[in-house]
């Protein structure tokens, strides 16, 4: 019985876990994303597919750390049964690591997380904005004619 014990002793921690996400700090997030930056969501859908559901949600950047994330056209996540799911609330803000453009996968593995600015003071104070705050909205109208004198 004893050995029994000792031979399964080793897979407790995968059975119980199901799935891991392999730690890293915020440094080596940074590093490794394509663009690091604060959104707020402004709307999410769940889509249907197999074998689980994604919550795609569209956003408007508050801040911009590394990189551009214009081109990101909606953030996609598994839904939160998942152990690699991640809620996207509607008219909260977050900060994400992003590591591919289209789509932007959003997962609980990494650091994205949701962003309380007054939790956030260090991150902030190491890496600072690139860009002024911008928002799809404002970018939308990039392009608008010229006013004449």
């Amino acid at each position: 019985m004893k050995k029994l014990i000792f031979a399964l002793l080793p897979l407790l921690p995968i059975m119980a876990h199901g799935c891991d996400c392999l730690s890293e700090s915020d440094d080596e997030s940074f590093k490794m994303a394509q663009v690091v930056f604060i959104a707020k969501i402004t709307s999410a859908e769940l889509v249907p597919q197999k074998p689980e559901p994604l919550v795609r949600a569209r956003f408007d950047v508050v801040e911009t750390f590394k990189g551009n994330p214009e081109p990101i056209a909606f953030l996609e996540a598994l839904t939160s049964e998942s152990c690699a799911g991640f809620p996207l609330i509607v008219g909260e803000k977050y900060l994400f690591f992003v590591k591919s453009e289209n789509p932007a996968f959003i997962s609980s593995c990494g650091n994205n997380r949701r962003f309380i600015r007054v939790h956030e003071q260090n991150w902030l104070q190491k890496h600072k904005a690139i860009g002024p705050n911008n928002s799809f909205k404002a970018r939308r109208f990039r392009h608008a004619p010229k006013t004449r004198p």
